[in-house]
């Protein structure tokens, strides 16, 4: 009888002991989910900043060179236009 009660306190510390690594490895798992999700999240946030600033910078080329396009090609003003005029005698 006394060796079918140590079978079973073995095979209950047995099954303790896996119950100990189980919930370690929980908990360990829940740790790097944790670390996992702020890594996630940081970086949309850096992804975020660096995308708002490439749209400024895009609109800021876009305008310059719509300005300098401008410029290549604006008349002269009406001041200067005597100059292309017919001179009458």
């Amino acid at each position: 009888m006394w060796d079918c009660v140590r079978v079973f306190q073995r095979s209950v510390e047995g099954l303790s002991g896996s119950v100990k690594e189980m919930l370690f490895a929980l908990s360990r798992s829940r740790q790097q989910y944790g670390a996992d999700y702020h890594v996630v999240k940081q970086n949309g946030h850096s992804v975020l900043v660096w995308s708002v600033l490439m749209c400024v910078m895009i609109l800021t080329t876009s305008s310059l060179q719509v300005a300098f396009v401008r410029r290549l090609f604006t008349c002269p003003s009406s001041s200067n236009t005597h100059l292309h005029t017919k001179q009458r005698a």
